[in-house]
Parts: C-alpha cells; structure tokens; sequence
C-alpha cells in the first residue's frame, strides 16, 4: 500500500512526464524531417488526429501551410505522436492509471466522485465524432447510392472510444472507478505544482478524434 500522497504523485506523474521530456523534441525534429505536399485526394488515406501539442509543434516547426497541403508524417514524428496519444490514455482521472494516481494525490476523496462520471467520458467522445464525421460519413454513403461502403470510414474513429469505454468499464468492475486511501493527507508544494503540470500536460495532448480514414476517388 502506498502511504502518502507525496508518493503517489511520484508515482503517478513520473512515467507521463519523463516519457514527454523525450517525446516533444523527437516529435519536433520528427516534423522538421516531413515532407510537406500537396493534400492526398486519391485511394484511403489515413490522417493521424491534432492535439493542442501536436498542432502547436507543427505550426512552430514549418509555420503554416500553404492551402491544400499536409505534411507527410516522418516515422520519428509518428513515433511521437503515438507517445502523445498513450500519455494522454495513460492521464486519464480514472482508478489505477496514472491520472487517477495524479488526481487522487491532488483532489484526495473528492477524485473519487469524479472517477465515477469521468468513465463515461469516451461515450461523450464517441457521440461528438459521429455527430462530426459519422453523420458527413452516411449522408456521402446515401448519396452514392449506397454502392461505397468505403465511405463509412470516418465512422471507425467512433469503435475507437467505444473500445476505450468497454476497457475501462471491465477495469474498473475488477478495481473500481475510483483510488485506494493512502495514509497521508498532505501533498507538499512542490508535488502540488507537479500535479497541475500533469493536468495541463493532459490537457495538451487530449486529442478528441485520434485517427481518421477517408476515401477518395
């Protein structure tokens, strides 16, 4: 059992922060390493999704795009930006993962309560991208006729929270939502102050719709 709250941060925020310390310059030299073309309008493509901190490195790295054109991802920036993407599933608030150890350290019992809605989150996540490519996805769908079943696509980024909710719900049935007590009421300053910068970290590599896949002919 851990015994103090000190200690559960460290646990908690060691892992996401250490592994962005080696993610964000190899995802910035990564992009750096991009080739920059003309947007793909032919066969399946698949674009990889934005996060505040992916948007944000590229912008810095190459500025901004002219009209049409995306970057064609280099390995080191894929790399990268699936660092971002575990960090970020790895943040979540909920039970043993490392946000719940983060926010447990910082809210205490309150976390707990939290823990219980926050699961439901990915089902929040899975509506919002059939609303905003699922329904774009079967409206082009009905409108060929029904012959392109290859339009249906984007709806694959909806099974990827879908997933995500059923994993959590299974963990959290064996576990629960929320975080064992520990022994210790009191977080230092310093562990404080790294328990935000776990959140904003959280915060910058959220990224709503992870993949998508579209079609072109």
């Amino acid at each position: 059992r851990i015994r103090s709250r000190n200690a559960l941060m460290d646990i908690g925020a060691a892992g996401p922060l250490a592994g962005m310390v080696v993610a964000i310059p190899l995802m910035f030299i990564g992009i750096r390493l991009s080739d920059v073309t003309p947007g793909l309008n032919q066969g399946v493509v698949v674009y990889e999704g934005d996060s505040l901190l992916y948007w944000g490195l590229k912008r810095l790295a190459l500025g901004e795009l002219p009209p049409g054109y995306d970057i064609q991802t280099h390995p080191l920036a894929l790399a990268a930006w699936v660092g971002f993407f575990v960090t970020f599933l790895n943040l979540f608030p909920i039970s043993q993962l490392d946000g719940g150890h983060i926010a447990y350290a910082l809210f205490g019992e309150r976390q707990n309560r939290f823990a219980r809605w926050f699961r439901f989150s990915p089902l929040i996540l899975a509506v919002y991208n059939f609303v905003a490519h699922g329904v774009p996805a079967i409206q082009r769908y009905l409108a060929n006729g029904r012959k392109e079943t290859l339009d249906l696509l984007p709806m694959g980024t909806i099974v990827n929270w879908v997933m995500l909710f059923l994993l959590l719900w299974f963990m959290t049935r064996k576990v629960g939502p929320g975080h064992p007590p520990v022994d210790d009421d009191q977080l230092s300053p310093g562990r404080k102050v790294i328990g935000v910068v776990s959140l904003i970290v959280f915060i910058l590599v959220f990224t709503p719709t992870p993949w998508l896949q579209y079609v072109f002919s």
